[in-house]
Formats: C-alpha cells, structure tokens, sequence
C-alpha cells in the first residue's frame, strides 16, 4: 500500500496491484475530497465475479503525488462501501505510464525524474478479513 496526496489531503492505504487493468477511486473517497468533475462512460467493465457494471464515471487528469512528484492518472469511479475497502487502487496504466518499478522484497517505489532515481516507501498490508472479498476488474 501506498501514502499520497490528493488534492492536498494525505490519502492513506491506496493499493497497487499490476493485475488491475484499470486505476480505481471509491466514491466515498471523491466525497471526501470534494471531487466532483467526473464524466459518464457508457462502455461495460466486467469483474472477475462474472458481474458487469455499464454506467461508469471516469475521472480524467486526476493529480496524485507519490513521494514528493506529481503524476496525473485517469481512474474509473466506483462504489466501494465494504468495510475496510481501499480509497484508491492503482493499477497497470499507472505503473506502466509512470515507468513504476516495484520493489517488494525492499518494499518500496522506484522510478527516475531526469537522471534521479526515485524510492517511495510502501506500507505492508495487513491481512483482509475473511469478509471482504478483493476486487478484481478486467
């Protein structure tokens, strides 16, 4: 997991997971940070519970910052009201755009700015409960 900032506020707990196809923001998280200028996406996202959602909202050009350095992403709006749900996965298209190397066994972030290498340090998860079932999208 991952600290960040949004919007000036410290989000804690983001998730990064290179199997997501996607970047993924609760809605409870876009309340929060007052996030509102999303646009309706009229395509299917199918989960990997067979479930499919068509009426999605996406928000674009959407600035984190990781460490001390700004990244713009696009992430899809969903609801994710479970208890101890993540406020924000990050997935392939940002790991992958951001040239993101994961470091689990030093459990960090690399990436270069110029010619500097770049470490963020990651928190460790802790265990889900039983509950909570991950979420899976394609």
């Amino acid at each position: 997991m991952l600290k960040l900032i949004i919007k000036g506020q410290e989000v804690l707990g983001c998730l990064i997971d290179g199997g997501l196809g996607v970047n993924v923001i609760s809605k409870s998280t876009c309340d929060r940070l007052g996030i509102q200028d999303w646009k309706k996406l009229f395509f299917w996202l199918r989960m990997t519970d067979t479930r499919s959602i068509r009426l999605l909202d996406l928000i674009r050009k959407l600035e984190i910052v990781v460490g001390s350095y700004a990244f713009e992403i696009s992430a899809i709006v969903l609801a994710l009201e479970a208890p101890g749900a993540y406020p924000l996965l990050l997935g392939r298209p940002w790991l992958r755009s951001a040239n993101i190397k994961q470091n689990w066994q030093h459990n960090h972030l690399g990436f270069r700015r110029g010619r500097a290498k770049i470490r963020v340090p990651m928190q460790e998860s802790a265990p889900t409960a039983k509950e909570i079932s991950p979420l899976y999208v394609q």
